[in-house]
């Protein structure tokens, strides 16, 4: 199991992310889990890396990076291609060994939409989650986990108070997950100034 989740509103989203890798083997190393395309949307993956390329059809490389394909994809388009690979597989079935939880994150409109999937044999789960005023939490990790996120929604700066409250789970998560780390990394996309959305890297 690995850590990720998305803290987001109608005007900006903060993705975060740790980043251990665990192969069959029981070798360990890191890998970002999250990603951004450029002012366009965030993306991130807990599960089997081989079933997240494997569902995003070309569209990121073995190390779930952006290609230049999907860098020419808005939110909107990316989750139309999605949708039919997640419908071939809830009709066709996938092997025992595919699993992959991938949550995508962007602006549709006036307003930041959360998609999240859930695919392995015998569970094909689709969720759309669409910012409001108050704070949306969409994640993908043990629920164990979840207790140890607390997030301040008065404080100041609310986009770092997520990052930290992300830190901190992740930080206790390790005493009883041996599947994730305390190393995180977070973007953030919000309506910009000089164009209409901004992403940046945080961690």
């Amino acid at each position: 199991m690995s850590a990720i989740a998305v803290v987001f509103n109608e005007n900006f989203a903060v993705f975060c992310g740790e980043t251990m890798f665990c192969l069959d083997t029981g070798k360990k190393g890191h890998i970002e889990k999250v990603k951004m395309v450029q002012d366009s949307f965030l993306y991130g993956f807990t599960g089997r890396n081989d079933s997240a390329v494997e569902f995003f059809g070309g569209l990121i490389d073995d190390k779930l990076n952006p290609t230049e394909n999907i860098n020419k994809l808005s939110y909107v388009q990316l989750i139309d291609i999605l949708d039919k690979r997640f419908n071939l597989y809830k009709n066709e079935g996938v092997n025992d060994k595919f699993d992959t939880c991938a949550i995508i994150c962007g602006p549709v409109g006036e307003r930041m939409r959360c998609t999240r999937y859930l695919i392995k044999s015998g569970e094909y789960e689709k969720e759309i989650f669409d910012g409001n005023r108050e704070l949306e939490f969409v994640g993908s990790f043990l629920e164990k986990h979840f207790e140890n996120f607390k997030l301040n929604k008065n404080a100041e700066d609310i986009v770092m108070a997520i990052v930290d409250a992300f830190q901190i789970m992740v930080d206790k998560g390790v005493e009883f997950d041996e599947s994730i780390n305390n190393e995180v990394v977070a973007y953030l996309i919000n309506k910009g100034c000089d164009r209409p959305y901004i992403t940046q890297r945080l961690k």
